[in-house]
């Protein structure tokens, strides 16, 4: 009789995974200043984020599901309430790691999906692999040449920490509102430099 295998907890993989992320940047950027905390869960109910990751002055939130073996295959098990919270904000992010074989630890975000919260998915309580998940370098490129996450000024990035952890759910209201109004600027200028005379 086969034992099962021990799935790493979720905290496991968000350290590898953070790891990895900052190795990414950190090759392309020697100098770049990069933030990663976490809320902890009091906190999260009102910043639906296990880590928020600032990488120069771009914002994103990373939620990590810990992956679980089912008779289909590996599945993420989802909180619905939360992922109401996600849904429509394209710069928080699912974290799905597809493996459970902790050799894979140093190449961990090679071996994750993505889901942008503005994604249309079909959700119940687990989520099953779907064709619509991304991998890390479309993120990173993203947030390289602002196309993803949330720009933020210097003061602010300054603060970010202290922020967030002291008033969680202004800083999502915030932060939601800065992507939205800088996407329409973004959108506006896309237009008008491709519809003018």
């Amino acid at each position: 009789m086969g034992t099962r295998p021990i799935i790493p907890v979720e905290a496991t993989y968000e350290e590898w995974v953070i790891a990895d992320i900052k190795r990414y940047f950190k090759s392309i950027f020697p100098n770049i200043d990069i933030l990663s905390f976490s809320l902890g869960s009091r906190k999260e109910a009102q910043f639906p984020a296990d880590r928020v990751l600032a990488v120069g002055n771009k914002v994103i939130g990373i939620q990590f599901k810990r992956p679980s073996m089912t008779t289909e295959g590996i599945q993420w098990k989802l909180d619905m309430d939360q992922y109401k919270r996600i849904q429509g904000k394209p710069w928080m992010y699912y974290c799905l790691p597809n493996f459970i074989d902790e050799r894979l630890r140093e190449v961990a975000l090679h071996h994750c999906w993505f889901l942008p919260g503005d994604m249309k998915i079909k959700v119940g309580k687990w989520l099953k692999y779907q064709s619509k998940y991304l991998i890390w370098g479309v993120i990173g490129e993203g947030i390289i040449i602002c196309y993803q996450g949330v720009e933020i000024s210097r003061e602010e990035r300054t603060g970010l920490h202290n922020w967030i952890m002291e008033n969680p759910r202004n800083a999502y209201i915030t932060l939601g509102k800065k992507y939205r109004e800088l996407f329409i600027l973004r959108s506006k200028s896309d237009y008008d430099e491709d519809y003018q005379d």
